[in-house]
């Protein structure tokens, strides 16, 4: 994953050594930490300097330069939003009116448990024998033989497992890429993997197509050639044609470094094509040319709940007393009054985007009103990302949103995190205070001649971009007509018991059938082809209702009666 340089503060102060006339050194020095905010030091000290009168005249200078180096002009306006942005927080500092203190580029991670299970220990056994090689004749053994296959259910560690793995090769001087299938999870790897020179962490797509890119450029064959150690997490969402690609960049490296597959083929799988990727793990496995390590539940996994372990063999009453209404305005109701009585976050999860959005707008319209009828209304609203369908959007202090691009990992501004705006500063333009306590300022980009503020909000996502997180309660919500396998899975397996998962409206058995599993004939093996954006056209009935007073007797009967069976 790249981020644009221009964005740094760092080549604020180089360009202005470099291209300021007359200019001392130490008029661009960065004031003392506790009267700046970081990442705006060197900006604060130009901004004072006699040269520079204005803040938009300074953009201007720079764009020529930018300009020259080649940059399109969406990373040139981009650069102009993020300028303006950081000058209205010095203004709020200088006006006494923020604190600098408050602002820390320094990313918090979470080491990982030291606890172990048998299986667990052979993981971390066999990456460390495939990172430490001493004779070059190790090296030459075929591309098979320097694989591991590491799967597991849903809380038994394997995050935990290659966190471990990655930070003790690093130690040992090895050089680490963490690939992941979406910018969130790889978002969850930075926040816990301390900042090193020898740990890269990317998405897949963006690893993988660097590397091809820079093979078209007449460099080295890709940059995977420079690692050690490749982890590629939740490898169930990778199709047949990014596998291909890497594929072509794996088999070119020479020396090939250690690669490690990561996830749970009960999951989901890929929206296009076949998975040839987990077809070919399987046939090697069966050839006795790969090892396979598939952890256990153990007394230090994310979850111990044995209800939650074995909860599609209790699906009647799995869902007994946390049912929820259909109706979205009343269930973002019951969500407010379980996150009041918790003080723990509620997410909804859906299988469309749609459904998401529909759901992100019932929860502004029981707490932030104004910004609802704004939305609705089409009034004074800002554009949000169009690549993942924010729509239009109002933003207040208060509002819980998360980040849709990747522009600074160091100052944690990475697709897929979130958290709660603290400060508008204009309506386009705020503070996000994220969960790890970190301050992130938000302002527009420019992509391909659009401007727009890259978040939506958080209140609900779908259940694909979910997957590998652990989030405190959780809304199921099924919003197509012909369900999948891998999706009632993967959005259970979010939480970490049983208690803290929901379901919105009926309950279809169809939707609880996982990846893999041929407990139904030939049932739905595969996704569906609108899986992300077929649109559920059921029209309401009275058995959709919720009944407080009878929850498991309702849970029981739309199990039993009023099931919907979709077959192939």
């Amino acid at each position: 994953m790249q981020f644009p340089f221009e964005l740094l503060d760092i080549f604020v102060g180089s360009w202005a050594a470099v291209f300021l006339k007359n200019l001392k050194e130490t008029d661009v020095l960065p004031e003392p930490a506790d009267r700046v905010p970081e990442n705006m030091a060197h900006l604060s000290a130009l901004l004072k300097h006699a040269k520079i009168t204005q803040v938009k005249n300074f953009i201007y200078r720079v764009w020529e330069d930018l300009n020259i180096r080649g940059l399109g002009e969406s990373r040139m306006q981009t650069f102009g939003h993020r300028i303006m942005a950081c000058a209205r927080v010095l203004r709020e500092v200088a006006l006494e009116r923020a604190d600098p203190a408050l602002w820390s580029a320094n990313r918090l991670f979470e080491a990982p448990r030291r606890i172990w299970s048998p299986e667990q220990q052979l993981v971390l056994n066999a990456i460390e024998q495939g990172t430490t090689i001493t004779d070059a004749n190790d090296l030459a053994v075929p591309l098979e033989q320097r694989v591991l296959w590491v799967t597991g259910g849903p809380g038994t560690g394997k995050t935990e497992v290659v966190i471990a793995a990655a930070l003790a090769a690093t130690d040992r001087g090895c050089r680490v890429l963490v690939g992941t299938p979406t910018g969130q999870l790889a978002s969850e790897y930075r926040l816990r993997l301390p900042p090193s020179n020898l740990i890269t962490i990317e998405t897949i797509h963006a690893s993988f197509k660097v590397s091809r890119d820079k093979d078209r450029q007449y460099d080295p064959p890709g940059r995977l050639r420079h690692y050690d150690l490749i982890i590629l997490d939740e490898y169930t969402q990778v199709d047949t044609k990014v596998w291909s690609c890497m594929q072509t960049a794996i088999g070119e490296l020479n020396p090939c470094p250690f690669i490690v597959f990561v996830g749970d083929p009960q999951q989901l799988q890929p929206i296009f094509g076949e998975h040839a990727l987990q077809q070919g793990l399987q046939n090697q496995e069966a050839a006795g040319r790969l090892r396979k390590v598939e952890l256990q539940q153990h007394a230090a996994a994310r979850s111990t709940d044995p209800y939650m372990l074995n909860f599609l063999a209790h699906a009647r009453e799995f869902f007994a007393g946390r049912r929820l209404p259909r109706d979205l305005d009343m269930a973002v109701q019951r969500a407010l009054r379980l996150e009041r009585e918790t003080g723990r976050d509620f997410t909804f999860l859906t299988v469309t985007n749609k459904g998401a959005k529909q759901l992100n707008l019932a929860r502004l319209r029981a707490e932030f009103p104004e910004a609802a009828r704004r939305i609705e209304a089409l009034d004074g609203c800002i554009v949000g990302d169009p690549q993942a369908e924010a729509g239009l959007l109002w933003l207040q202090p208060g509002m819980r949103v998360r980040l849709t691009r990747n522009l600074d990992k160091d100052r944690g501004f990475v697709n897929g995190n979130s958290g709660i705006i603290e400060t508008m500063l204009t309506k386009d333009t705020f503070v996000l205070l994220t969960k790890q306590g970190n301050r992130i300022l938000v302002h527009p980009v420019t992509d391909r001649g659009e401007t727009f503020v890259p978040v939506v909000y958080a209140y609900a996502t779908t259940m694909r971009r979910a997957q590998g997180s652990t989030l405190d309660l959780v809304g199921l919500k099924f919003d197509r007509r012909r369900p999948d396998r891998g999706y009632a899975y993967v959005g259970t397996s979010r939480a970490r018991k049983h208690t803290d998962v929901f379901h919105l409206g009926r309950i279809r058995r169809s939707d609880w059938l996982p990846v893999g599993v041929d407990s139904r004939g030939n049932e739905q093996r595969s996704p569906q082809s609108f899986s992300d954006s077929y649109e559920d056209s059921d029209p309401p009935t009275d058995e959709d209702e919720e009944t407080e007073n009878e929850p498991s007797q309702i849970a029981d009967d739309c199990f039993d009666s009023d099931v919907e069976d979709y077959t192939a």
